[in-house]
């Protein structure tokens, strides 16, 4: 029975100290591993970096043009989630946001890649921009 115990146990600890291997050579154990909540986080092995933004008019529309880098801080290859730039109200509510798709599927280790967004007539209560990334079911369109 002990035996029986440590093996279970030993499978268990091995399983969770080396999932990454076991998705990679195993992938039908992704949804196992994100049914019990172990799957890495949206954008894990990325940073977002060098955000700027800068306002400008196209005619009679004022526009929000936001630029920066993502990059790969990992050693391997990671998969680029949609990119969400928000703006929140002085309450921290999201009044107005996009979702952008990426220019790369897939970031080589140690590489970065540009994106550039833009808000058409942001919002006047906007007080804070945050650019973080987003699963793809969520709307792609910009939040009135």
């Amino acid at each position: 029975g002990i035996i029986f115990l440590l093996l279970i146990a030993g499978t268990a600890v091995g399983g969770y100290l080396f999932r990454d291997m076991v998705q990679e050579m195993v992938p039908q154990t992704k949804q196992l591993y994100k049914m019990i909540g172990l799957n890495d986080p949206l954008g894990t092995g990325l940073d977002i970096q060098n955000v700027r933004s800068e306002r400008e008019q196209e005619g009679e529309i004022d526009v929000l043009n936001v630029t920066g880098n993502i990059v790969n801080v990992s050693n391997k290859p990671r998969k680029i989630p949609l990119i969400r730039i928000s703006l929140y109200n002085e309450d921290r509510e999201e009044v107005q946001f996009i979702n952008l798709t990426p220019a790369m599927v897939e970031i080589p280790a140690g590489e970065e890649m540009t994106f550039k967004g833009s808000i058409m007539d942001p919002s006047t209560e906007a007080k804070k921009m945050e650019v973080t990334f987003t699963e793809p079911k969520a709307s792609k369109e910009v939040k009135e």
